[in-house]
């Protein structure tokens, strides 16, 4: 295996450069932005220990709200009240207030770097390496408009310079629309952003379904979160976890219920049950026209499926799950996924693939010696809460993960010749344990061990079996 590379490697010195010039285009393209949405009329001093939203809340002490009881106002809390700031607080977060805080944005740098180990590749890729780093632009506008631009900082997985890129608008009766590039969204952890995650690698069922597209989305949560509805029609630039473009235009829904609920079946008593926060999903997603390859990899990055290049009249995805929270600090998470294509092009015909990938997985979550209760996050959170808030996982308990995932990667491309070379139809098995920690609200880390076993010796794999193990630094955020 080879070892870690220096500064000289050539591919650590395309990283660097990869990564100078997108902070170079997101700098410009920040200044441009903010010097066209508003004028500063006032720029602000903060002091960098101070909290970047001191001067929110500073407005008034007579209402936990900010509103004060006097109608009455002097001219200096009106000056206050309208007066515009950049601010940064020790985190590296940069707080930019306009008149009447419209807008009100943040900008978020989080830098990701990640030691890889793995047992199936011969030649692996480099240990040490940026891994998903990102500059996020969000923040609100009028209180019902809120915005998220994401931009991929090593350029490597994303499908262009903005990975996310949405503007939400809360309309009525807890409706919101959403206009942009989103994730899909379609299973437990769909719609979690980076930074939220608990694994490091993606699951097999996350390879199958997830990724994201330019879509107009309606959608809300009601009945205090017992049913949340997610309907998305699909315009286009479909792609994979890899960045790599792979599907159609199309629509996809999610219906999220929690049954024992005390608004729906639970009735008064489940208020302070366990049941109360029982969870169930379904979700689809059709896209018509779809192209592309169809790809899943290892958690060790062995690219275990891929198909060529698909020309099809439809591609298909169902995915149903529960969430089960047994206890305050324990969660049972199980998942199903069955995809199919139709209407596959090959030598002049047209072929029907029908369940041609299934599969399934079995969680459980825990903290580790707290008095805390584990966070649940119900169906895709677009738009999240206010964005000052914290976010409700940032914790510095010790978070598990282990969970069991299996899939079935049909036969029916490999028969029709339509998989690529050094990849095979067959099973594959992961085994997941990952333990995640935020020490502070700057830093989290994560440690990974999968253990993958497939069917055929397929890909990289020397054998049928290989263990991966990763460690991950998230710096900012």
């Amino acid at each position: 295996m080879s070892s870690m590379g220096g500064v000289a490697d050539p591919s650590h010195r395309r990283i660097l450069e990869l990564v100078t010039s997108r902070l170079h285009s997101v700098i410009i393209f920040s200044i441009i932005f903010l010097q066209a949405l508003f004028p500063l009329t006032d720029i602000s001093g903060q002091n960098s220990l101070d909290d970047p939203f001191d001067t929110l809340v500073r407005e008034s002490n007579d209402d936990p709200f900010g509103l004060p009881f006097s109608d009455s106002t002097t001219n200096s809390e009106r000056e206050t009240q309208v007066r515009s700031s950049i601010s940064i607080d020790r985190h590296g977060r940069i707080t930019v207030i306009g008149p009447d805080q419209v807008p009100h944005l943040r900008l978020i740098g989080t830098f990701r770097l990640g030691l890889l180990g793995v047992t199936e590749q011969e030649d692996p890729p480099n240990r040490f390496r940026f891994q998903n780093s990102d500059l996020r632009i969000e923040g609100s506008a009028l209180e019902n408009n809120h915005f998220r631009f994401r931009v991929d900082l090593d350029g490597a997985r994303s499908p262009g310079i903005f990975s996310e890129a949405w503007i939400d608008r809360k309309v009525r009766n807890g409706i919101h629309l959403t206009l942009g590039r989103m994730p899909n969204a379609l299973g437990l952890q769909g719609g979690l952003p980076p930074e939220d995650r608990l694994t490091i690698s993606h699951g097999v069922l996350d390879w199958i379904d997830e990724g994201s597209s330019w879509a107009l989305r309606a959608g809300g949560r009601w009945l205090e979160d017992a049913i949340t509805l997610d309907l998305n029609t699909r315009l286009g630039g479909a792609a994979d976890l890899r960045g790599d473009f792979f599907g159609g235009q199309g629509f996809s829904g999610r219906l999220a219920l929690h049954p024992f609920a005390p608004l729906l079946f639970g009735g008064p008593t489940a208020i302070d049950s366990a049941e109360n926060n029982f969870s169930v999903f379904i979700s689809g997603r059709l896209d018509h026209e779809a192209d592309g390859h169809f790809q899943i990899e290892s958690p060790g990055e062995s690219m275990l499926y891929r198909s060529q290049n698909l020309q099809m009249d439809s591609a298909r995805w169902v995915r149903a799950g529960w969430r089960w929270p047994i206890f305050d600090w324990l969660h049972l998470e199980n998942e199903w996924s069955r995809t199919g294509f139709f209407g596959v092009e090959n030598a002049g015909t047209s072929s029907d693939f029908p369940g041609e990938i299934d599969g399934w997985q079995l969680g459980i979550r825990f903290l580790l010696s707290s008095n805390e209760s584990l966070t649940t996050r119900t169906g895709p959170d677009l738009p999240p809460g206010p964005f000052d808030d914290l976010s409700p996982f940032d914790h510095n308990d010790l978070e598990v993960l282990v969970r069991y995932e299996k899939a079935d990667l049909g036969d029916q491309l490999a028969q029709q010749g339509l998989m690529t070379a050094g990849t095979d139809a067959g099973g594959v098995q992961v085994l997941r344990v990952g333990v995640s920690s935020r020490s502070t609200s700057w830093f989290r880390w994560l440690l990974e061990g999968t253990s993958t076993v497939t069917e055929r010796q397929i890909s990289a794999f020397d054998g049928d079996d290989a263990t991966s193990i990763r460690l991950l630094f998230e710096i900012g955020g």
